[in-house]
């Protein structure tokens, strides 16, 4: 009986023991924040803009829309709609940015949808010109327009 129990007991041992046991913790735990803080008085901070309709007719009208928001902390959400005869594709790219005079360096940590809008996949970093007048934002070469 003593057997037993010492082997029962030795047996919960290792359970237990295998059970408590973590692996170790392979994630980066990186903040989706930028390392610089934003300058929260920047014009490029709000809600943009674009939009471009293609086609002289009804049967070949092609649309294309595109809303950047640039939030006070150093995210940013990009949507992207575009519609022809097809049907409407969406996509949503999300992630960080940083301003250094007229550039703005946008990296993105999360797609969502069947069309990317800015960027080819997450974790790809682009670096964009823009400037804002009244309240038009030239982004790349783009006029958005402010919401």
């Amino acid at each position: 009986m003593k057997k037993l129990k010492f082997w029962l007991f030795a047996a919960l041992a290792v359970i237990a023991t295998v059970t408590f046991t973590a692996c170790s913790d392979d994630d980066k735990n990186e903040p989706d924040v930028p390392t610089e803080p934003v300058d929260e008085t920047s014009p490029l901070i709000g809600q943009w803009m674009y939009y471009e309709e293609y086609g002289s007719t009804l049967a070949d009208m092609e649309m294309e829309t595109i809303w950047l928001t640039f939030n006070q902390n150093g995210r940013f959400i990009c949507k992207y709609e575009y519609s022809d005869s097809d049907g409407l594709t969406q996509g949503t790219d999300e992630g960080t940015y940083t301003i250094n005079g007229s550039k703005v360096t946008m990296k993105c940590t999360k797609m969502i949808g069947a069309k990317e809008c800015l960027f080819e996949k997450e974790g790809e970093t682009l670096t964009f010109t823009w400037s804002v007048s009244g309240k038009t934002l030239t982004f790349d070469g783009q006029p958005f327009s402010k919401l």
